[in-house]
């Protein structure tokens, strides 16, 4: 037996079927839709309905209106990658949320699993939030989770930051006669996140 089929075999006993039905049947709930006898996979691979769910817990933080619903694989693969980062924008941290070839590929289906089953937790936490609730979810523990953003308040947007210029503001604000040329060299930008 090859080494894939061996962690192949592996993830396919510690995938809980229990819970996918579970994620299943709070989908169908969430979103009003019987997905009910669809595969798994099935009901996930482009993206869509998973950021109508996150939706559905955490208003606009995904505009629906870039969200793809055709067959061009690389525009699915968009909109998992939609999905993931607002993952990461209402507190996710990395071992809770999985890659894009995790689902696209069914690399991962486990980490999945429990990427979801965060965002049901996350869900049963929430004050503000009264739709329906993942069965097996547990609220977090506030004290221990990340911060989640109030339904009031907004979710922080990227802005990238070109290094030299940083470098030149610097230099700028340290009497130096620089005059903010941007290099045509950008090798390297910083994210930082701020309210819009």
């Amino acid at each position: 037996m090859s080494l894939e089929q061996t962690l192949a075999k592996k993830y396919a006993a510690k995938y809980d079927k229990e819970l996918e039905g579970e994620i299943i049947d709070w989908f169908s709930a969430l979103l009003n839709e019987n997905f009910s006898g669809k595969m798994f996979y099935d009901i996930l691979n482009d993206g869509v309905v998973l950021c109508r769910v996150l939706n559905k817990i955490f208003p606009n933080t995904i505009d629906e209106k870039k969200l793809y619903t055709g067959k061009i694989k690389f525009k699915q693969m968009q909109n998992i990658a939609y999905y993931l980062d607002a993952c990461q924008k209402i507190g996710m941290i990395q071992s809770e949320r999985f890659q894009t070839a995790d689902l696209f590929e069914q690399r991962d289906m486990n980490q999945v699993l429990t990427n979801i089953s965060r965002l049901g937790s996350l869900a049963a936490g929430l004050d503000n939030y009264s739709g329906p609730k993942l069965r097996s979810a547990k609220p977090y523990n506030k004290n221990l989770s990340p911060a989640v953003p109030k339904k009031d308040s907004p979710v922080k947007k990227p802005v990238v930051q070109n290094n030299n210029n940083k470098a030149n503001n610097n230099n700028s604000n340290s009497g130096s006669n620089n005059n903010n040329k941007s290099s045509s060299n950008n090798h390297s930008n910083n994210v930082h996140f701020s309210s819009p």
